[in-house]
């Protein structure tokens, strides 16, 4: 199936959940389009394929193809227009093998707002962005990102400025050819015979 959106504030999947034990589950299989734009004043503005905004850890599920071409918006401390999934909150965002998700002026993966500590994103898929690929929010703790053997990602991988204790993890990834920026990590590793050479 497929999910179209478009005009202010429109998100293609979204779930706001706060004083729950338990996080929300997004799942993609098919085709989310959008291209809506930021209105209002709130701080939870959003224009996105998928958002999630929780305490308790979510997970978010793409096995299909997310295309965000929303104007890139910034609003108040953490509102922002055009990414392709979002998460304000803890939890872990699979992108599946085959799968993908694309962002023509923002960010293909953004992790936002002051409880965005503790995400794993694990890419097997491709992510791109018109800013970068994957881009966490300044001062947030405790991300993951895992790169699998079929991953691509067109754009930088950035951990976040003065992130704490944040990981970007090569498992089993191949590239002779890695050029893609990757600032703001404090720990790189490679695992399960992953062999990249970098040339960015």
């Amino acid at each position: 199936g497929s999910i179209v959106t478009t005009g202010p504030n429109a998100v293609g999947l979204f779930a706001r959940s706060y004083n729950r034990t338990t996080g929300d589950i997004l799942i993609n299989n098919g085709t989310i389009t959008t291209s809506g734009s930021i209105a209002g004043a709130s701080n939870n503005a959003s224009s996105a394929g998928i958002r999630s905004e929780t305490m308790a850890p979510s997970t978010i599920l793409n096995t299909g193809t997310v295309n965000a071409t929303g104007a890139y918006t910034t609003l108040g401390l953490y509102g922002v227009g055009g990414d392709g999934v979002e998460m304000a909150g803890p939890g872990r965002f699979t992108n599946a093998a085959g799968a993908g998700v694309s962002s023509t002026n923002a960010f293909g993966f953004y992790g936002n707002g002051a409880n965005a500590s503790g995400i794993t994103v694990d890419n097997a898929g491709t992510i791109t962005g018109g800013r970068a690929a994957i881009l966490f929010g300044s001062g947030l703790s405790n991300n993951t990102v895992i790169l699998e053997p079929t991953s691509v990602e067109g754009g930088a991988i950035d951990g976040g400025s003065g992130s704490i204790n944040s990981s970007l993890i090569f498992n089993g990834l191949t590239s002779g050819n890695f050029a893609n920026a990757i600032p703001n990590w404090q720990l790189v590793t490679l695992q399960n015979g992953a062999v990249v050479v970098f040339t960015a």
